[in-house]
Order: structure tokens, then sequence, then C-alpha cells
């Protein structure tokens, strides 16, 4: 009996203590779990925060991305509104060059010429000096008039004539009148010689016509002791009122008389010095700027 109250106490306190390892296991065991619980809060809440400041980035980023793309589009409409000025500008530019060279080409212009070919030439005159070659001269008269819408300024003439040997024939004349001996007016001139124009000359006003007399003479030696046909050039400038010198110019041949018998007009006290008289002057050139 005794025995068996033993036993019974003996397992009893094994009872006890085993129930208390468990209860003192268990406690350690939920303490475990306490702090892993805690620990894995503790995670969940700095992986909440790290995804919170990632979300806040990327929210940041969006809005920079954004700002980004808003100032590409700005700067790509301030390009295309650069490139439209650009070519807005170049076209005025255009349009004004055009509409400057149809104003030079309808401005006010002179143009000074020789009226219905009135050229007229006079008998060639003799200025004897002797023993020396006589001088010999030509005068001619003409109109000139002014068909522009301009006044013609600095307006001048020079005149130059270069007879040839007597012809026998009118057929050696038209020989003569194949080759010219002087040339058309000079439409290109050095600067000193357009310079010494502006210094002298007259004015002729639009629709004036004007009577002129201009004369030449005969430089060069040995002269021709028999004169027959006679080449003249007769050189106009003048001026606009705006631009560059102008020129006309004109190229004459007399016409001889050549009704048998061919009659020189001859000189009884200088044998051998004659001129066969001319009855018209025949316009073979002319030119213009």
């Amino acid at each position: 009996m005794v025995l068996c109250t033993v036993v019974v106490a003996i397992a009893t306190v094994v009872v006890a203590v085993a129930t208390f390892w468990y209860a003192y296991s268990a406690h350690k065991q939920w303490e475990i779990m306490t702090s892993q619980l805690e620990q894995m809060k503790a995670g969940s809440a700095q992986t909440e925060s790290l995804l919170n400041e990632t979300k806040k980035l990327a929210i940041a980023g969006k809005e920079q991305a954004e700002s980004l793309k808003a100032q590409a589009r700005n700067m790509k409409d301030l390009a295309e509104r650069a490139l439209t000025q650009a070519k807005a500008t170049n076209a005025l530019a255009s349009a004004a060059k055009k509409a400057a060279k149809i104003a030079e080409a309808q401005q006010a212009s002179p143009w000074v010429g020789i009226v219905d070919q009135g050229f007229e030439m006079k008998d060639p005159n003799y200025n004897w000096s002797s023993p020396n070659p006589p001088e010999i001269s030509f005068q001619a008269t003409f109109s000139v008039k002014n068909f522009g819408n301009a006044p013609a300024l600095h307006y001048t003439h020079t005149m130059t004539s270069a007879p040839v040997s007597l012809p026998l024939t009118f057929k050696e004349w038209e020989g003569q009148g194949s080759q010219p001996n002087v040339q058309t007016c000079p439409l290109s001139e050095p600067q000193s010689k357009i310079d010494e124009y502006r210094k002298g000359g007259s004015m002729i006003l639009p629709g004036e016509t004007r009577m002129q007399v201009a004369g030449s003479a005969i430089r060069v030696d040995p002269k021709p002791r028999a004169i027959g046909v006679v080449w003249t050039t007769l050189c106009i400038t003048y001026f606009g009122p705006t631009g560059p010198l102008h020129h006309s110019g004109y190229v004459f041949t007399g016409v001889p008389d050549f009704k048998p018998p061919i009659s020189p007009i001859t000189f009884p006290d200088h044998p051998g010095w004659a001129y066969l008289r001319q009855m018209r002057q025949l316009l073979v050139g002319s030119n213009a700027n």
C-alpha cells in the first residue's frame, strides 16, 4: 500500500515536472515566436517603407519625365516657330528683291537719240598753212530728242571722222562701204572718263528736241590728198537721275554723187588736193546702253 502510494507520488512528481517543463518549453517557444513575429512585423514595416519610398521615387521620376517631355514639346514648338519665321523672312526678302528689280526696271529713265536719222554733213573745211599740209575738219548738224521719261543730265556728244581715198567708180565705193574705218560708240569707259563727263554737259528734259552742231578734224598724217568716202562716228553720252552712264552711238558713211562724169572739188592753188561732195549720210551702225 505504501509502495503504491510512493509510486503514485513519484508519478505525480514526474507528471508535475513534465508538465512544468512542457509549460516552460511552450512559454519559450511562444517568446521565440513572438520575437520572430515582431521581427517579421518590423521587416514588413521596413519593406512597406521601402515600397513607399520606391513608389515616391517612381512618381517623382514620372513627374520629371513628364516635365522633360513638356519641355521637349515646347522646344520643338519654338524650333518650328523659328523655322516658320525664317521661311517667312526669306519669303519677304525674296519678294522685296523682286519688287526692287521691278521698280528698278520701271523707274524713270532718259533715252536720248537722233531724230529721224537727221544727220547732215557739210563739205570738209581746209585750213591752209603752207608749206604744211592743210588742217581738214568736218562739221555736222543733227537733232536729238529725249525719248525717255526722266531728264538727261550732263548731256554731251563727240564726233570723229575717217575719210578714205577718192574712189573712181561706184563699185569701188561699195567696197569701201563694206569696211568701216571707225568704231561704234564705246559702251564701257574707265571711271576717270565717267567722272570727267559728270563735270560738264547740259540737261535735256523728257520730250525735248534740240538742234546740235558737232565737228571733227583729221589728225593723222599723211592726210588723204583726195577724199572720197567719209566715215563718221557720233557718240552721245548722258546720265539719268540715278544709275550709270548712258551711250547712244551712230556710224554714218557719206554717199557721194557718182553720176558721170565724177567731178571732185579741187583746189587750183594746191594741186593734188580734192574731195568728192557727199550727197547724203547713210546710217550703217548703231549701239546704245
